[in-house]
């Protein structure tokens, strides 16, 4: 069959050779339905920043944590509770202490402790998606039956996918083959989340 709504006539004959009737198949359209396969997700974000200063031997600065906090970044800091929710990373810088650092008479180092994170900006999450192109083939089908006294016509219109067989009361229909011209557009990349495709 081509793409020109010509229609294909199959004539019906019992086994002495006599017409029953005939099935009339006119192609009325072809669609591709992309069947996505995700690559990534996306969203649109603010990367931030937040520090926070403990004096010598209070709150989590004691010892070595500003190397150790360095070393795992996904150590737990107190006074950076507030942000751990966020996607991100802690990490500590020695910082000065004593009277002029508002740090009372310690003599060790202070901890700048900051957690760099990322914010979401909207609520909207995005995939990244390429196809897998289903093509779908829609017939009307016209059956004729033919007898003595009677014409029987009997209508219908169905969507075919190939190596899917669609079964109609009278008869049974599959794509075995199809070529289809090359389209670069199809092979490309997609984004979109539930309210919008481009």
């Amino acid at each position: 069959m081509t793409d020109n709504k010509e229609r294909q006539t199959i004539v019906l004959k019992d086994n002495k050779n006599k017409i029953l009737g005939q099935i009339n198949l006119t192609p009325e359209g072809f669609k591709m339905k992309c069947e996505p396969i995700i690559e990534k997700y996306l969203r649109s974000y603010e990367v931030k920043i937040q520090t926070v200063k403990s004096c010598p031997e209070t709150g989590s600065c004691h010892h070595d944590n500003c190397l150790i906090v360095n070393n795992n970044w996904e150590q737990d800091i107190k006074e950076l509770e507030p942000w751990k929710n966020y996607t991100g990373y802690n990490r500590c810088s020695a910082s000065c202490s004593f009277l002029w650092c508002k740090c009372g008479m310690s003599t060790g180092s202070s901890c700048l402790f900051y957690r760099i994170y990322v914010e979401p900006t909207d609520p909207d999450i995005y995939e990244v998606f390429t196809c897998k192109w289903i093509p779908i083939f829609t017939f009307s089908g016209e059956t004729i039956f033919l007898s003595e006294e009677t014409k029987e016509n009997q209508e219908s219109l169905f969507e075919v996918q190939p190596g899917m067989i669609v079964h109609d009361k009278n008869f049974t229909i599959s794509v075995t083959q199809f070529s289809l011209p090359p389209e670069p557009e199809m092979n490309g990349k997609f984004i979109g989340n539930k309210n919008l495709y481009l």
